[in-house]
């Protein structure tokens, strides 16, 4: 759409003033965000609470993490 349809790649949401990075950032999107960023995006877009879609990225912690517990030996 980007492309082909001269999409807007840092048009806000009339709800919270998020753009399509946001929306990726807070979903854990990470191959979403990337192209986005890719297509020429803007991070430095604030929301309605003055946040960053890189803010959004650390602050909702949608990454998926792998959690290992160390029993130190006990099973």
């Amino acid at each position: 759409l980007v492309k082909f349809k001269k999409a807007e790649l840092n048009l806000k949401t009339f709800e919270n003033g998020w753009t399509p990075t946001h929306c990726a950032s807070f979903y854990g999107q990470i191959a979403s965000l990337i192209t986005l960023i890719k297509l020429g995006a803007n991070l430095g877009k604030n929301d309605f609470d003055r946040l960053t879609p890189l803010e959004h990225l650390s602050l909702d912690k949608w990454l998926q993490m792998r959690y290992t517990p160390d029993f130190n030996g006990i099973v």
